[in-house]
């Protein structure tokens, strides 16, 4: 049975997030009122630029933690010193180090936990509190609710453990999808006229909901099951091991060197956002339909 992690100890505020995102929500609502800005339009106006700002952070930081983003700047860095012995040994380092922070480029079978991911788990906890409070304010739809309420116990239970953070953090890039959905927002209340514009943003995002929503799950399961280790009969590593084999080896390291919350909490994180990002893909392409054939496109889910 998995352990507990208990030899590594940050201290990244959630507090700290928190006071930040209501601060900046305050003061959005301030200006929005002395701008005359109706006060039933004022709550959720306000959201929007702590939210936004909240998602481009998170889906930002963890893409550099992937790899996805930055690495052009990297290789770029990498050529520009090839020739120097000292910037070797420096780029030597520096991929130590991303091996040691970033354990699903390693795969499953080396679980570990940086400060890096622990404070983006923190900033994320700060914000969702935050946003949890906004929405008792108002009446939104249930899966929002299933959304940031698992988010929350998963990243919090991530920072207790300090294990498995691979597939929390295989889902923080879909953060990506709340800007685009905060600019259709504003612009469908407020200028419901411009017609153009709303189709362009309801076709990006389409795009950005399939990209970071719709694939998310696939790609760090076929990930994961790409990069586990398949022993034989003599305890060596298998060569290219069949589909069951790695699912039986995925399964067996997953559930033995994990604690026991760890696995189950994350199978059930897995298996509801999987459920919520297929489900709200499906209705953006339904809503930039309704808004090509019928000129509407209801406002379903602006929470994401």
């Amino acid at each position: 049975m998995g352990r507990r992690s208990k030899d590594v100890k940050y201290h990244n505020s959630i507090l700290a997030p928190f006071a930040v995102y209501t601060g900046i929500h305050l003061v959005t609502a301030r200006v929005l009122r002395m701008s005359g800005v109706p006060e039933e339009h004022v709550l959720m106006l306000a959201e929007k630029v702590p939210s936004t700002i909240s998602a481009v952070y998170t889906a930002t930081q963890t893409m550099k933690l992937f790899g996805i983003i930055g690495a052009a700047d990297e290789k770029e860095a990498d050529r520009s010193n090839q020739d120097s012995q000292d910037n070797l040994e420096n780029k030597d380092l520096n991929q130590q180090k991303k091996r040691k922070q970033f354990h699903w480029q390693q795969g499953w079978d080396q679980p570990q936990y940086s400060d890096e991911i622990d404070r983006i788990f923190a900033r994320h906890i700060g914000y969702t509190t935050y946003d949890l409070l906004v929405m008792m304010n108002k009446s939104h739809h249930p899966s929002a609710w299933v959304h940031h309420i698992f988010a929350l116990f998963g990243t919090s239970a991530m920072r207790v453990f300090k294990q498995g953070a691979y597939f929390p953090s295989c889902f923080l890039p879909a953060e990506a999808t709340v800007a685009i959905t905060n600019v259709l927002y504003v612009v469908q209340k407020y200028y419901p006229g411009s017609h153009n514009l709303i189709t362009l943003l309801l076709a990006i995002r389409c795009v950005m909901f399939t990209v970071f929503r719709f694939v998310a799950a696939p790609l760090c399961v076929t990930h994961a099951l790409r990069n586990v280790t398949v022993l034989g009969a003599d305890g060596k590593p298998r060569i290219n091991p069949t589909l069951m084999e790695r699912i039986r080896a995925f399964s067996e390291k997953y559930f033995r060197t994990l604690h026991p919350v760890v696995s189950v909490g994350t199978c059930m994180n897995v298996a509801i956002f999987t459920g919520l990002n297929t489900w709200w893909t499906l209705l953006t392409y339904r809503a930039l339909w309704k808004h090509v054939k019928q000129g509407r496109a209801k406002l379903n889910i602006h929470h994401i």
